[in-house]
Order: C-alpha cells, then structure tokens, then sequence
C-alpha cells in the first residue's frame, strides 16, 4: 500500500498537492504492523518529510521485521515518475551502514533519473 511503503511514499509525496490530499483521504488506512502509520494527518507529515529529505523509509510498516528505503526516479521535466527501492530483513540491517544503504539508492535512482533525461539539481 502508498502509505506504509517507502516506494508508495515517494510516489505519494511528489504529487501535486490537491491531487496528494483528495488521494490521501480517499486511502482507508489498514494497520498491518505496530509501526503502521495511524492517520492521515501523520501519514501527511510523513509525506513532507519525505519531500525534503529526498528519500523515503518504510521502517516495519508494511511488515513486522522488514525495513525499506526508496528514492525517486525523475523525467526531463523532474516529474517524479517511478521510484527505487531496497528492503532488506531488520536483523541484517545495520544502523551504522544506513547513510551508505541511503547513500547507494539514491545513486542509482539519479543514475536511472539522467538515462531518462534528467538534468539534475
């Protein structure tokens, strides 16, 4: 689902904003694990930090024991048309590798953005 996903929330964070409310709304939110995001009004404040930190993370909300990271995928215009993501099981996560697990999903996703025409920031 978009709101407990690190790939859905990178989707949904880069709508248009009346496009990204009626949306969010309109998503009846299903809690799947203890860390499921449990309004609306969070799942939007989760949505504008994923729009400033550029990434999005899906931190046991989906499911119990699998954590995920994601960053957006851009066209010419740097429209935000897809996303890249990597999920990996919590006990061969470290937190100490997280900027380099980050730091990788981003590159690529900007590798993939400029074959597809993106100039970059």
């Amino acid at each position: 689902p978009l709101y407990c996903s690190a790939m859905g929330k990178v989707l949904l964070a880069n709508l248009v904003e009346t496009e990204r409310k009626t949306l969010i709304q309109s998503i009846r939110l299903i809690k799947f694990t203890p860390n499921t995001l449990k309004s609306h009004k969070v799942l939007e404040a989760d949505l504008t930090r994923v729009r400033k930190a550029g990434h999005a993370t899906d931190a046991e909300e989906h499911e119990q024991g699998i954590t995920c990271i994601a960053s957006p995928i851009r066209d010419t215009g740097g429209s935000v048309i897809a996303a890249l993501s990597a999920s990996r099981p919590v006990f061969r996560f470290e937190e100490a590798q997280r900027d380099g697990y980050l730091r990788s999903i981003r590159q690529a996703a900007a590798e993939i953005s400029s074959i597809l025409g993106y100039p970059g920031d």
